[in-house]
This record gives structure tokens, sequence and C-alpha cells, in this order.
């Protein structure tokens, strides 16, 4: 493999700022209860670099949300410094030889493993990767900081990425096939596997496109949650406001300009289903961009006119009511007063009703009752009670 490192060294400063926070959620390892030999580095390229227990300092370990503890986000291993401490196991000269492992810890991010060895048994840590990552190249969550007396290796999981990122990295192969693979296996039959490919295609192009036309917004984020207890829909794709600290479930009426100024906040081990699941989301109005303008704009058609409906009924309600409070108070003696009003009175409240517009009405049946023997009176009443019908019921 041809090494290209990106020296993903950092300060001493900023290395202590991020291991307080990975050490709020982490576990501590304690190797010698363990009764640990020794700690092995596993690398990408299948080189190692072994490490004596009694030389680690510090071990905590971070595993994901979901999968098993023994699957990593994060962890930190900080060794004593001296360059005796790191045994390598390289394969750079084409065979096996020893070199020195501190030089290859600094040189290149890309331990893909930890192994606990004990005088009885190994312990098998997986590193996840920044999904971000190519496979052959660095972790882009791992870090390495130096001082005269620690090399401090660690890595944590970045939870805020953005679409400038996330586009790029969705052309992989490998990436690509995993997004097509989580929604060709949820839907079932619903959707084959070339349809799902052609939305997601679409879905990318059209965004790739509107890259440069982005909305950039420290308000509005995109937030994606896999929570796998919920069988029937484990995933959730949000637009959270920080107007309102609320989640809204309507990223499907958001335009691409719009949803390229976000940010992202995905899980970081399932990533690739998380980005599948957001771009179906999206396209439920439509992948290419003019069909979802349409779509968009007829939703918005529909709210305006949803709105003024509910104004509207929300004034017939209102006055009905204050025709009936009026009408109690002017005929107090009639003897069918309570059965009268007990009866017509739905008509104040209305009744729910399902659609995209509007969510209550008036019941016609009887609204058209109610204005067979009182419509006359109430087309004269103002809403006070100043003009109330003294008819009687």
């Amino acid at each position: 493999m041809n090494l290209t490192t990106y020296q993903r060294r950092v300060s001493v400063g900023a290395t202590r700022a991020y291991l307080q926070r990975l050490r709020q959620t982490a576990t501590q390892v304690d190797l010698t209860r363990l009764m640990a030999l020794s700690v092995e580095l596993v690398f990408e390229n299948v080189e190692t670099v072994t490490i004596e227990a009694a030389a680690v300092t510090n071990f905590w370990l971070l595993p994901g949300e979901t999968g098993p503890a023994t699957d990593l986000v994060g962890f930190e291993l900080q060794v004593a410094a001296e360059p005796a401490n790191f045994h390598a196991q390289t394969f750079a000269t084409g065979k096996a030889r020893l070199s020195d492992g501190r030089d290859r810890v600094l040189a290149f991010q890309d331990v893909t493993q930890l192994i606990v060895h004990t005088a009885t048994t190994d312990r098998h840590y997986s590193v996840t990767w920044n999904p971000l990552s190519a496979v052959d190249q660095e972790n882009l969550n791992q870090h390495v900081a130096l001082t005269s007396e620690t090399l401090t290796l660690w890595a944590w999981p970045v939870p805020i990425t953005y679409w400038t990122d996330i586009l790029p990295a969705a052309t992989d192969s490998l990436n690509f096939a995993v997004m097509v693979g989580e929604l060709t296996t949820q839907l079932g039959d619903t959707y084959d596997e070339t349809q799902v490919r052609t939305i997601l295609t679409t879905a990318l192009t059209e965004l790739r496109s509107f890259s440069d036309l982005a909305q950039p917004t420290t308000q509005q984020h995109i937030v994606v949650r896999y929570q796998p207890r919920h069988a029937d829909r484990p995933w959730t794709e949000q637009r959270h406001d920080d107007a309102d600290g609320q989640d809204h479930a309507d990223l499907y009426l958001w335009s691409y300009p719009e949803l390229l100024g976000m940010d992202l906040t995905l899980p970081a081990d399932h990533f690739w289903e998380g980005v599948a699941w957001l771009l179906w989301e999206i396209t439920f109005s439509g992948a290419e961009a003019l069909e979802r303008q349409q779509t968009i704009e007829r939703f918005q058609d529909d709210l305006i006119q949803g709105d003024q409906a509910e104004q509207d009924f929300r004034a017939q309600t209102t006055k009905m009511k204050r025709f009936w409070d009026a009408y109690v108070s002017q005929h107090v003696t009639a003897p069918d007063l309570a059965a009268t009003v007990a009866h017509f009175w739905p008509l104040t409240t209305g009744t729910p009703v399902s659609g995209p517009v509007v969510s209550q009405r008036q019941d016609p049946q009887l609204l058209a009752e109610f204005m067979a023997r009182f419509g006359s009176a109430y087309q004269k009443f103002d809403g006070d009670g100043q003009d109330a019908s003294e008819r009687k019921a």
C-alpha cells in the first residue's frame, strides 16, 4: 500500500479537551485486573505494533450505541513515550521485520483493531472508521499526540458532518452499495434494487448539481437517528429548528439548496444506512429538482388554503357558541331549551376529519338542520348578542 499520510497530529491542548469529552461516555479498562500481558494494534495494511501492558498508562473504550460492545467508535490509549515500548511487525520490505513501532504509530492513523492479550485469552476490539474515510487510507477519527513523556493515540466519532463531505464519499462503490442494499432489503417488494438505485442516483446527482447554490444556515439542522428497538420504523429523519427547539418531520418540503445549507448528525456505526434513509425521506416529494419544486409549491398552496379554512372554521364555531350563549339568556323559560342546545352544541366545536388541509369541520347534516330552524336569526346575529333571534324553539 502506498502510505500517504494526513499527519493527523493535534496539539496537547486539543488532545486534552477531546479526551475529557471522550471520558464522559467511555469506559476505562483496568489492564492490571485483566492480568494483561500486552496491547496489540492492528493496522489497515495488516502491520502490527505490540505494547507491553506495563507501559500503558490509560486505556479507554467507547462502543457504538448499537451493535456489539466490542465495536468501538472511539478509544484512548496512552503509552509511556520511550521507543522501546513499541514493538512493530511490518512488511515494508516485503518480509516481516522489527522496526521502530512508535514511528509507525505516529506516521499513519489506520488502526482497525485493538487486541488485549492476557495469559488465558485474547480480547478483540474492532475500530469503526469514520465513514467518510477511504478504506485504504487513514481513519479521519483517529489522532495522535506526542510529548516527551507520553504518546496518546485516540479516536473520537465526529457527530456532525456536512454535505460537502458526504456527496464525494457517496460515489464510492462500497458506500453506495451499502445504501442500495439497506433500502432494497427493508422496502421488500415495494421497490426493487433497480428502482432504489435510480432514486438514490438521481437524488445524489441533483444534490451535487445544486452544491454551489447551497443556502447556509446555523439554525436548521438535519438529525438522523437509529433506534433498532423500534422494529416497525427504526429510522427517523428530522429537521431540528433552534428557534423553537423542536424536531420537524418535513425534510421533503425543503429545496435542495436549503437542505445543502444544513449540517447533519448521523449515527457513527450505521452512517451510510442513515444517509440512505435520509435520501429516501427527502425524495418523498420527488427526486428530480423540478418535480420536487412543483410538489413543494402545491403543498404550500394547500397549507395556505388550510390556514384560511382553519381561520374560517374557528370564526364559525366561535360565532356559533356566542349565538347559543345569547339564545339561552333570551329563552330561559323555553321548555325544551336544554335539549335544543345539547342537540346543536356540537356545531360549536366541530368534529375531526381526515385530510391534508382541514382537520375539523362542522357536521354538514346538523348544520343544515340548524340553518333550517335558526338560519334567519343566525345570519342577523353579529356575534355579540345584540340581534339574537327571538324565535322560540
